[in-house]
């Protein structure tokens, strides 16, 4: 369906409701009374619906791979260990084997999304005993797949990292700390993202101050912690604040590690099958052209790229050439918050089903990254309602696929919790579908 042809149906459309209105006119020029009168508006609401779900089915009939996001209704009951729903959610994954996934957030906040009977899901029970060096309740920063298991791997505050182990009656408990994660300086350091290494059974853990590790796969299956990786540092040559996402370089055994204040660097696979550090990458700026923090990566579906996101606006494809290396693309304009400001980007992960990504960042700032017909992308319109409980704007800071549907979690600022669903519109909602629908087409 081309524009043309979407146009003329909405004309259609608004023929028909003038035609409802002048009925309603009639029975108010005749005197038929009140109830004729509430009965007509009755009969043109009815008659305007029915060709609405008409023509929503039509429309997707013939545009069946055009979809929607909409948010449900916040999910209540994520609170940390001490009962406040100020938790950030900051890390979501899929628990090996089920169909369930694993939320984290902020001081002890751990629980289980878990799988009904009627396929739809649930909060379980808090998982207590997530505790930092001193005993006490900690943030959860990552959670991944152990690979080759069916265990996690989970890192916290101060150091604090741990296995989440699949027992044998199928649940899940923690296991015990495992201990020497540090800085530059030799203290203990917070983990921010953990990475499977392609090609091994390894992972890579980066924190705070340059901190960054391999947790590696010894003979007897268990994981320690190898020497730390010295040369991560910022624009400025400083160890860098905070290493905050670490993926995957499609078609290569590579990863790409990026941190604060324009640290980005590959880790890249040698002619041994060990890995090193490259150089680093330069310009990742925000806005204002300032070196910019890079907070989240993820693959583009169905190219070679990726997409990095960083702080005050900051978003930049990283794209493959022919000759196989990997260059920085331009700066993507547009990615602003509820206010008008270049936002900081929390979380891109992809939209089920579709070729399309979904970034999330500051202040109630969601947006599609969709794909074109000549195979290119841009940022959609900015989706709203993403806000916390008590109404305003909440940040995205995790994003994640609900397995076994075309759903998505996403957890924000203050103990904020939605599902995505990927769907066509309700008809409530299809007059504002309206006009992005004529945009994109």
């Amino acid at each position: 369906m081309n524009c043309q042809e979407l146009n003329q149906d909405i004309k259609r459309l608004k023929s028909l409701r003038d035609s409802l209105r002048e009925k309603v006119d009639i029975a108010i020029e005749t005197g038929l009374g009140r109830v004729a009168i509430e009965s007509a508006k009755d009969n043109a609401t009815n008659a305007t619906n029915q060709a609405l779900e008409k023509y929503m089915d039509d429309f997707y009939e013939k545009n069946p791979e055009l979809k929607r996001i909409t948010l449900e209704e916040r999910i209540e009951g994520f609170v940390d260990a001490y009962g406040y729903t100020t938790a950030r959610v900051n890390s979501i994954s899929s628990i090996p084997g089920t169909d369930s996934l694993l939320i984290g957030g902020g001081s002890g906040a751990l629980y289980e999304y878990q799988k009904q009977p009627d396929d739809s899901y649930r909060l379980g029970k808090r998982i207590d005993g997530f505790v930092d060096a001193n005993g006490k309740p900690t943030g959860v920063t990552s959670i991944t797949p152990i690979p080759g298991t069916a265990n996690l791997l989970i890192g916290r505050g101060d150091s604090a990292l741990c296995e989440c182990q699949k027992q044998l009656d199928g649940s899940y408990q923690l296991g015990e700390g495992i201990e020497g994660f540090v800085d530059v300086v030799g203290n203990p350091a917070w983990i921010n993202s953990i990475s499977p290494i392609s090609g091994t059974d390894n992972l890579l853990i980066g924190g705070d101050s340059g901190a960054l590790c391999e947790c590696q796969k010894q003979l007897d299956g268990s994981y320690q912690l190898g020497e730390r990786i010295e040369g991560f540092v910022d624009a400025y040559g400083d160890p860098a604040a905070w290493i905050n996402s670490i993926a995957p370089i499609p078609g290569t055994d590579n990863l790409l590690i990026g941190g604060g204040d324009g640290a980005l660097y590959e880790y890249q696979k040698q002619p041994d099958d060990s890995h090193q550090l490259g150089k680093r990458i330069d310009g990742f700026v925000a806005a204002n052209g300032d070196p910019a923090s890079v907070t989240s990566i993820a693959p583009i579906p169905g190219t070679a790229n990726l997409l990095i996101g960083g702080g005050d606006g900051a978003l930049y494809e990283y794209q493959k050439q022919p000759d196989g290396s990997y260059q920085l693309g331009e700066r993507i304009e547009g990615f602003v918050d509820a206010y008008g400001n270049p936002a900081w980007i929390g979380s891109i992960a992809p939209i089920p089903g579709t070729d399309n990504l979904l970034i999330g960042g500051e202040f109630g700032t969601l947006y599609e990254y969709q794909k074109q017909p000549d195979g290119s992308y841009q940022l959609g319109e900015r989706i709203d309602g993403f806000v916390k409980a008590n109404g305003n704007p909440a940040s995205v800071t995790f994003i994640a696929p609900i397995p076994g549907t075309a759903n998505l979690l996403i957890g924000g600022s203050y103990g904020t919790l939605y599902e995505a669903h990927v769907n066509n519109p309700s008809l409530s909602n299809l007059k504002k579908a309206l006009p992005q629908i004529v945009h994109n087409n």
